[in-house]
């Protein structure tokens, strides 16, 4: 169910707290809210793809629109060739133009595909890359003070690190601001949302507004997003989960969401849903976790991404076999091996299965044989000799090995 803000775009507030998607904001957020608002939100192009981490802000920034307000994403184009400090504790790697340029295009047309066009969609590139250092310095840097900037947290940490912070990323801080400024300015944004970490970038941007018009702009954070073990939500042990399918693919974003601990998964159906409070309070079990992947899988790779997830989710746990095509889509995100045809020439199925790790010793593989309780693309093994052959191989690559009924593995061969 999605929120009904007809009345009142001030709901928004109350809803967000009620989901816990509200940390802190300016004073008066509210009571500004009562009328239609131009809302921005804004994503550096570090890599190709955004990531689930991201879709907070993201979802957050829509729950905006769904409530009346306006959307307005930032891309920062400039601000990506400097590097926001915050919570890191060296200097970021510089990227390349080339590369800024091509990361911008593909996060946009992933945002699109995601939120549509009916969006406001802009680039700080457009106006910094235009300015001169004097009118930098003039019309901006001095409007700063340096023992405020000193005083936020992103930088205070930095100085207390061995590394500390060069003048390039203390110069962040300056840049974020005059983009609240810039699009109050020429859009009329009043208000601005983030993360938690970058309450202090954000209000760099309403005092600055505040010293050079005279008018006061709001922001209003959001919580971060970490699981109940510490770990960071949006990271798996093959590495970040990206709203790209490209990067992370339906069938893997489906199974990372299926994964999440049940302690986490009501703050996440909360958070990343539009189930209502009731909706959400009646799931049990297992049915809480399909209900988060179904719902935040069809969100982001549309109807047709959730049930090509489906349909390979049938693949992987069934005993049936697959295609090489399936299996590309399912080896990252399936317990899985990479095995060399050069190394394997002459070894036994036990063998290649012990080198992948299905199971422990060629002695463990001879007892699993003579309980068949081995199988190789289905087949069980009888006999412990049995070589590997490459004319088994699904589509000259696979091997899908199982240990009993609920091991398996993915074994690929290059």
């Amino acid at each position: 169910m999605r929120p009904n803000s007809a009345t009142d775009p001030s709901f928004v507030v109350q809803h967000l707290k009620e989901r816990g998607l509200f940390q802190d904001s300016t004073p008066g957020l509210e009571e500004h809210l009562k009328e239609k608002r131009y809302v921005y939100a804004g994503f550096d192009v570090t890599a190709d793809s955004l990531h689930l981490g991201n879709l907070l802000v993201i979802l957050t920034l829509y729950r905006y629109k769904m409530m009346g307000h306006m959307p307005v994403i930032l891309y920062g184009g400039a601000t990506t060739k400097i590097g926001d400090p915050s919570g890191k504790q060296s200097d970021r790697p510089l990227l390349s133009v080339e590369q800024i340029e091509h990361n911008l295009r593909k996060i946009s047309a992933n945002l699109e595909q995601i939120l549509g066009t009916d969006l406001l969609f802009v680039n700080n590139a457009d106006w910094f890359d235009q300015m001169t250092v004097p009118t930098f310095l003039r019309d901006i840097g001095r409007f700063f003070r340096v023992s405020q900037m000193l005083a936020k947290d992103s930088v205070r940490s930095r100085m207390e690190a061995e590394e500390g912070i060069s003048f390039c990323e203390f110069s962040y801080q300056l840049l974020q601001g005059y983009d609240f400024y810039h699009l109050a300015e020429t859009h009329n944004v009043t208000v601005q949302i983030g993360g938690s970490d970058q309450w202090g970038n954000m209000t760099a941007g309403t005092d600055f507004s505040r010293r050079r018009l005279g008018k006061e702009l709001h922001v209003m954070t959001i919580p971060l997003m970490l699981r109940s073990d510490g770990k960071k939500f949006g990271k798996s042990e093959s590495g970040a989960i990206y709203l790209s399918k490209e990067r992370t693919s339906p069938y893997a974003f489906y199974q990372y969401l299926l994964s999440i601990p049940d302690e986490d998964v009501v703050m996440c159906l909360k958070r990343f849903t539009w189930l209502s409070m009731e909706e959400i309070e009646s799931l049990q079990g297992l049915e809480r976790q399909k209900k988060l992947a179904s719902e935040l899988t069809r969100f982001i790779h549309k109807e047709h991404g959730l049930q090509e997830a489906l349909r390979l989710t049938e693949v992987a746990f069934s005993d049936s076999l697959g295609t090489k095509e399936d299996y590309d889509q399912i080896f990252d995100a399936f317990p899985h091996a990479a095995l060399s045809k050069a190394t394997c020439q002459s070894k036994t199925l036990i063998e290649i299965c012990v080198e992948a790790g299905l199971i422990s010793s060629k002695s463990e593989g001879v007892r699993l044989c003579a309980a068949q309780g081995l199988r190789v693309n289905g087949s069980i093994i009888q006999d412990p000799k049995e070589l590997f052959q490459m004319n088994v191989l699904i589509g000259g690559t696979y091997l899908f090995a199982q240990l009993g009924k609920k091991k398996k593995m993915l074994i690929s061969f290059s």
